[in-house]
């Protein structure tokens, strides 16, 4: 998820060979970055969960109530449900189920006292059996909660319901007393989905994840420091719930020790009209000179350049920056013998390879080599020397796209499963600032999220 997203730009730029551990550094953005994952919730997993909250029998059974467009007519009912089914559309649902019942019917005599006249569906009698279906839209609340509005609820009978000695049917009355009933067991159910945390705990846990730092290697540690969390809209395939959350944050590269991170408690959840899914982020990092200066000596040290005054080798080599410039500098042997300092300006290839453009010899340099050794202002070495002082960072950055792939598709946490692909990480620019370079890139990809 997330937090792999800038590992492509932060190990390139790292060290090519170990170096000693470094002070602790920080490396902040100050743009907001995004990045939205659809999750496919399968709520199969969570089905069995909201079974065991409807009560089998509800709290109202054995209480007289009166039987709609009959005055002083009641019924009394026992029943029991069967398992529940679901039908998912986007964010409505429908709940039904089979419910076994017998009933009595009775009139009201004195204040709460009431005569039996008849019944149906007890014993000796087989249970009668109806269809009670609840259709109703959920929604997220910014608590992270669910509930449900507007429901809307019928009982359909499945047999008869004739009143024994009577003879009277009464199935029509039962089955809109029954209707009464079912609203007032979804305004009870409605409480009991509002008041669980089903939904929240699996927040709760993405969002304390998403706040502990990422090691990216050693001594480098991604923080994603998360501010905000949205919502779009919510659609279902089946008995998959398809939502995209979108995580607002500020990353920070360290490099050091792992840092401490403060906990921070799970934002209310806002919730937006669309969504865009992908991760945007924006990131700089820094290569510092020491690391860029291991590079260079290795491709640089010992290496002999034709002049047209013969050889000259170079034995060390060395870059720092000053004024937004990098400056080069080279202890070299031959016609020429001495340290010579070049200047250039930093620029980085969409291959992730830092190079200087428009090299020149720096004022300190260009005083003695006047005197001595003016023929190099009008040889070539300026542009050999040009070509190969380049930080050679390109295998490592395609080493850690295949790296960074791997990080976007793996298991998150029991039941929580990522899976994504990088898609573009952009090199934007490139500073010489007084202890290393600066680089700014933009990371584009898409990744997912499944909840089992």
């Amino acid at each position: 998820m997330p937090r792999a997203a800038a590992l492509t730009l932060a190990l390139p730029l790292a060290a090519q060979a170990p170096l000693p551990a470094p002070a602790l550094q920080a490396i902040t953005v100050g743009e907001v970055s995004t990045l939205a994952l659809p999750m496919r919730v399968e709520l199969a997993a969570f089905l069995p969960q909201i079974e065991a909250l409807a009560p089998r029998t509800p709290p109202v059974v054995e209480q007289w109530a009166e039987i709609p467009g009959k005055p002083r007519t009641y019924f009394r009912c026992n029943l029991y449900r069967e398992p529940l089914g679901f039908r998912f559309s986007n964010q409505r649902v429908a709940v039904t189920t089979v419910v076994n019942f017998g009933m009595d019917v009775g009139v009201r005599t004195v204040g709460e006292h009431y005569t039996t006249v008849g019944s149906c569906g007890r014993a000796p009698e087989a249970p009668r059996r109806a269809m009670i279906e609840v259709d109703t839209q959920w929604a997220l609340r910014p608590d992270w909660r669910l509930e449900l509005r507007d429901p809307i609820a019928t009982a359909t009978a499945l047999n008869t319901c004739q009143v024994t000695f009577l003879g009277i049917d009464i199935t029509d009355d039962v089955t809109q007393g029954m209707q009464g009933q079912v609203k007032t067991a979804v305004a009870q159910l409605d409480d009991l989905v509002r008041k669980t945390d089903l939904l929240r705990q699996r927040a709760q846990e993405a969002w304390a994840m998403a706040s502990q730092p990422f090691e990216l290697r050693k001594d480098a540690w991604l923080v994603l420091r998360p501010e905000k969390l949205r919502m779009g809209p919510i659609r279902t395939e089946g008995q998959t719930l398809l939502v995209t959350p979108e995580l607002q944050a500020r990353p920070l590269i360290i490099l050091g020790p792992k840092p401490t991170t403060e906990a921070r408690a799970l934002p209310d959840l806002d919730v937006a009209s669309e969504i865009l899914p992908g991760f945007h982020v924006r990131a700089e990092a820094e290569l510092d000179y020491a690391s860029a200066t291991m590079q260079l000596t290795e491709a640089m040290a010992g290496k002999t350049f034709e002049t047209e005054r013969g050889p000259l080798t170079i034995h060390t080599a060395a870059i720092t920056g000053a004024d937004g410039k990098a400056i080069l500098e080279l202890d070299v042997k031959g016609p020429v013998t001495g340290i010579i300092t070049l200047q250039g300006r930093p620029v980085i290839t969409e291959e992730g390879l830092v190079k200087l453009e428009d090299l020149d010899f720096t004022l300190a340099s260009t005083g003695w080599l006047t005197k001595t050794a003016a023929w190099l202002f009008k040889s070539k070495i300026r542009r050999l020397i040009q070509e190969q002082s380049t930080v050679l960072i390109g295998q490592q950055f395609k080493d850690l796209m295949a790296l960074a792939h791997q990080q976007l598709n793996r298991t998150l946490a029991p039941g929580l499963e990522m899976k994504g692909q990088l898609k573009e990480v952009r090199l934007q620019s490139i500073l010489a600032a007084p202890t290393a370079f600066r680089v700014v890139a933009w990371i584009e990809g898409e990744a997912e999220v499944l909840a089992r």
